[in-house]
């Protein structure tokens, strides 16, 4: 079964929240490896860029032998931007998206200013930006280029669609239902305008009014929870098809927990626990770095960003689920609670929905190289961090089984739309 090599992408999250081996998905026990190991030796199509890959694959990995061995003094603070990268405004060609913090550094050059970027550009730019971690920024860029970009290149839009290799267009993250999706903190819901990857300063006002009621004026859990909190209550009333699924309801939180982890000034603030109102309108009004800003001093990685998701979600907790009409939402049957909730479990969810859900549909009908591209690209993420964790998949249901279909839910808010 040729989804088995997907376990390996989303096994990196488990793999950070420290699960212990246990039964394997059955959805895979019953397959001889002879069946899910050689895709790519079984390639039936030239494959032109397979050199450039392999160029491009041996810079990710210098990067993490120096991520692994170099030393960091934390008392050593770095100040971002440095005089290699100005900020320059976008061109009417360039790309740019919903994520403030990749917008930002294309804008200074730590990426690619075109907004087209590799797997690569995104490891080097994010840790020289904003100290992200590898195994971080690593998950982040290939889960990226699998469901939004284009694998036989390994480029990625950060914001519209491009061509791809194999012809089509390649949605980029402005995608809806990936990264981006419903309840963002400062993007409309698709619905709506279909602006859902552009700025909206009525709701980046709305959050400064939440920092100003619950954080003293800066960014803080308390008035992140909350915030975060009343947009799904707006998403929920006003949007007859708003969706807050796997992995969006994830990604909602970890967007979130983002802001604390990588906005702050260190030279302000060590904690890295809030982040103040002109930083946050520096990076989400005009993408750019503040002045005198300086990054967080030690890396940040998955198992940071799902403890600060799991504390954001506990303080105002609601389940996963789907509209069927406004105000009619309809959560999944998981056993989640504030009180059972963990980095782990919530980590796990994410992961069975992508191994018994998202993987089979990515690989549905792909042609055989594509195949081994798709192999080479989860090979990549799984060799570079198994090293650090030890884990193996989870008999765990998968949360998108209980889901309401959108199309049911379309169905379901037609219908309550004429009652």
């Amino acid at each position: 079964m040729h989804a088995a090599f997907l376990v390996r992408i989303l096994a990196v999250v488990c793999l950070a929240f420290s699960i212990a081996p246990g039964t394997a998905f059955p959805f895979y026990a019953d397959q001889p490896r002879s069946q899910i190991v050689p895709i790519s030796e079984r390639a039936s199509i030239p494959d032109p860029l397979a050199h450039t890959r392999a160029a491009q694959r041996q810079r990710i990995l210098a990067r993490r032998n120096e991520a692994r061995f170099e030393k960091r003094d934390p008392a050593q603070l770095v100040r971002v931007p440095d005089s290699n990268h100005p900020y320059k405004a976008p061109t009417k060609s360039d790309k740019r998206g919903p994520c403030p913090g990749l917008n930002t550094l294309a804008n200074h050059g730590y990426l690619p200013r075109s907004g087209i970027v590799h797997a690569h550009d995104i490891v080097e730019g994010t840790a020289a930006g904003f100290n992200l971690g590898f195994d971080l920024a690593t998950f982040l860029a290939l889960f990226g280029i699998l469901v939004d970009g284009d694998p036989l290149s390994g480029m990625l839009s950060i914001g519209g669609p491009t061509k791809g290799i194999l012809g089509g267009g390649k949605a980029g993250l402005n995608n809806h239902g990936h990264f981006e999706g419903d309840a963002s903190l400062t993007r409309s819901d698709e619905y709506f305008n279909g602006a859902n990857y552009q700025f909206n300063a009525n709701l980046f006002n709305k959050l400064k009014s939440f920092n100003d009621q619950y954080g003293n004026g800066s960014a803080t859990v308390d008035s992140l929870a909350q915030y975060r909190y009343q947009r799904f209550q707006e998403s929920k009333a006003d949007n007859p098809y708003f969706s807050f699924v796997f992995p969006r309801y994830f990604f909602s939180y970890a967007e979130t927990s983002l802001v604390l982890n990588s906005f702050p000034s260190a030279a302000k603030n060590t904690s890295g626990v809030s982040t103040d109102l002109s930083d946050l309108s520096s990076f989400f009004v005009n993408q750019t770095f503040p002045d005198e800003w300086y990054r967080k001093a030690t890396p940040f990685g998955l198992l940071d960003i799902a403890v600060g998701a799991t504390e954001i979600l506990t303080r105002k907790f609601v389940l996963p689920g789907q509209n069927s009409g406004k105000s009619n939402y309809v959560p999944l049957g998981l056993n989640l609670s504030a009180d059972t909730l963990t980095p782990q479990n919530l980590g796990c969810a994410v992961y069975s929905f992508v191994v018994q859900s998202l993987a089979p549909s990515l690989l549905q009908g792909l042609v055989d190289t594509l195949l081994g591209v798709v192999d080479a690209l989860l090979g990549d993420l799984s060799e570079t961090l198994e090293h650090t964790f030890d884990c193996a998949p989870q008999n765990i249901k998968d949360p998108a089984a209980t889901a309401p279909t959108t199309a049911t839910a379309k169905a379901t808010a037609t219908t309550a739309s004429k009652a």
